[in-house]
């Protein structure tokens, strides 16, 4: 059985003067899948960003909870020791701790001889590291606590890398592109569900309306036929005269 199926005509580009989205139902059968496309492709109004064209404008990206990801990002970043972490991350179906290495804006050095101890911090001082603990380990040796440097710059304000030297800056500009790439990512995925259920919803919306109109021209049509059969019917029924019967 042919159907007519609801085709959706998507605005792709958004500088196009015809911005906007139509239904039709056309009579023919129609692949809906050639005519499906990524959320990305449903525009905004030039002239009414506010105002969505159609209604498949699926879009879960919101700037507030991007910014409150990259703040939480870069709190979890100041309160973290760079290295190897054996709760670097954890595993989401068992919940097991996995190891690895992480970012983070401390470091530490490590020192064989006490007398190591104040030649190494003066040479991370000048490097622009703050120093903040020193922390015991077995025998003589140390380990030297310190924040690296937030930004590359001088007492002047010009920006004067020293090499080797880790910036906080440079981590967290980083730590923020790999949250902004992840949630850009979920948001997707999330509108491109959305999407496809909304794609859908209209689908089998728009085919219970085709069926009842093939259902009511059905119907008409098998009462027109049924007429003709009964004219046909009608017109073969012939009436014989009355005779009399010859008494014997």
């Amino acid at each position: 059985m042919t159907l007519q199926i609801l085709s959706l005509e998507v605005v792709t580009n958004a500088d196009d003067s015809s911005l906007c989205n139509t239904c039709t139902l056309l009579g023919e059968c129609i692949d809906w899948s050639r005519n499906y496309r990524p959320y990305h492709s449903f525009q905004t109004n030039p002239h009414n960003p506010n105002q969505l064209i159609g209604d498949l404008q699926m879009t879960s990206f919101n700037q507030a909870t991007l910014d409150a990801l990259k703040a939480e990002a870069t709190a979890n970043y100041k309160n973290r020791i760079d290295g190897y972490d054996a709760y670097a991350t954890t595993c989401p179906k068992t919940l097991r701790a996995i190891p690895g290495w992480v970012v983070g804006a401390d470091v530490m050095a490590t020192v064989v001889y006490q007398s190591e101890l104040i030649p190494t911090y003066i040479d991370y001082a000048a490097k622009g590291y703050v120093y903040k603990d020193t922390i015991p380990m077995v025998g003589s040796s140390a380990q030297i606590l310190l924040t690296k440097p937030e930004k590359p710059v001088d007492l002047d304000g010009a920006e004067v890398r020293v090499q080797g030297v880790q910036y906080q800056s440079d981590d967290i500009v980083k730590i923020h592109g790999e949250v902004e790439a992840k949630y850009r990512g979920e948001c997707e995925a999330k509108d491109i569900a959305a999407t496809q259920a909304e794609k859908d919803r209209i689908y089998a919306e728009a085919l219970a309306e085709v069926e009842v109109e093939e259902q009511a021209a059905l119907a008409d049509k098998a009462a027109a036929r049924a007429a003709q059969i009964q004219a046909r019917i009608a017109e073969k029924v012939t009436v014989k005269p009355a005779t009399k019967r010859t008494a014997k």
